[in-house]
């Protein structure tokens, strides 16, 4: 992944993919948050596709956090993390509609 967008930063038709493919997850997940009774009960102020993309920009962060981290961690330990991270964004996002 990290490759990917290195080489997008070179490669406009790279670039292109990679932005495609990156909405399409996006534009998945905001669809889910839609629809979620959270989502509807909730007053944070940001829109399903904003809440989407600060998971994702989140998540992509982590990523590179770990390509820099001298410490061997394990891919499940990293899966771990960020499933970690999303419910702890999920909570922060939804605070309202969960605590109902």
């Amino acid at each position: 992944v990290v490759d990917l967008f290195a080489e997008g930063s070179r490669n406009a038709r790279v670039a292109r993919l990679v932005r495609e493919i990156l909405d399409a997850l996006v534009d998945g997940v905001a669809k889910l948050i839609a629809q979620s009774p959270e989502a509807r009960a909730a007053e944070n102020g940001m829109t399903p596709r904003q809440q989407a993309e600060l998971i994702f920009a989140t998540s992509r962060g982590m990523l590179m956090r770990d390509v820099v981290d001298l410490r061997a961690t394990s891919d499940t330990v990293r899966r771990e993390r960020q499933i970690e991270l999303v419910r702890r964004l999920w909570r922060l996002l939804f605070a309202e509609a969960v605590s109902h």
